[in-house]
């Protein structure tokens, strides 16, 4: 069993119940302030909540969807929704988007130069009403894989992430770091991550438990260099964790 806290969400707040029903021997959930507080889940358990505003007749902008989650300046997104024909601005933070096409349902963005890389909140602005915020990702250039490696012990109930100086791996905040990394073969860990191609960049390994208490590896910082190649991929020495 574990127990997941601030979960974001652009549900509106509310209490939902689970669509399968508990099949997936799931249960309800409350939405307050766009966070889920906090979610107790049993291994194996699945649920699902979902929400469809029917009675929503406005031509106010609402975000539902945005793909792709992540890219860099210049890349088209697709934002889908409701209310966004007309003559709508799309926001990256506070940075506006040039919209290349706006139906009802969909709008063509290419996002903008300036915008910090990073967590980014995306808008839809129409008629001096502003949607909900939908977060994505923007990247710091053209991406090319780093597969890390490092051999670590842990405790029961911690996890070993990456957290380095370029975006992708936090700007060295620990709540902004990599998903965990994987170990198929104990006390060997993995962990494919996309970084900017053709850069150097600096990392430091980190142990996590659930309870958010985090362990620095000791020492200098690993300084490595991703490949040239935005299809290509490589991978790091075995660290050792100290």
């Amino acid at each position: 069993t574990y127990t997941v806290n601030n979960i974001s969400t652009a549900m509106p707040n509310g209490t939902y119940s689970d669509v399968l029903g508990g099949l997936g021997y799931g249960s309800n959930v409350t939405v307050s302030g766009g966070k889920i507080n906090s979610l107790q889940l049993g291994g194996g358990v699945v649920s699902v909540w979902s929400y469809d505003d029917n009675n929503d007749a406005t031509s106010s902008p609402r975000i539902g969807n945005v793909i792709n989650f992540m890219g860099r300046a210049g890349q088209k997104v697709h934002i889908y929704g409701q209310g966004l024909a007309g003559n709508p601005q799309v926001k990256f933070g506070t940075v506006t988007g040039t919209v290349e096409s706006a139906t009802d349902t969909e709008i063509v963005a290419t996002i903008p130069t300036g915008v910090v890389p990073g967590n980014c909140d995306v808008t839809v602005v129409k008629n001096g009403e502003v949607s909900n915020k939908f977060g994505m990702i923007i990247l710091s250039g053209d991406q090319t894989q780093v597969i890390f490696h490092v051999n670590a012990t842990t405790n029961w109930g911690e996890n070993l992430y990456v957290v380095g100086n370029i975006p992708e791996l936090g700007n060295w905040n620990p709540d902004k770091c990599s998903e965990v990394m994987l170990c198929h073969d104990y006390p060997t860990w993995f962990m494919p991550i996309s970084v900017p191609a053709n850069t150097t960049f600096e990392f430091k390994f980190i142990k996590k438990d659930g309870n958010g208490n985090v362990i620095w590896e000791s020492g200098s910082n690993h300084v490595f260099t991703s490949s040239s190649d935005s299809a290509g991929s490589v991978g790091t020495p075995v660290y050792n964790f100290n």
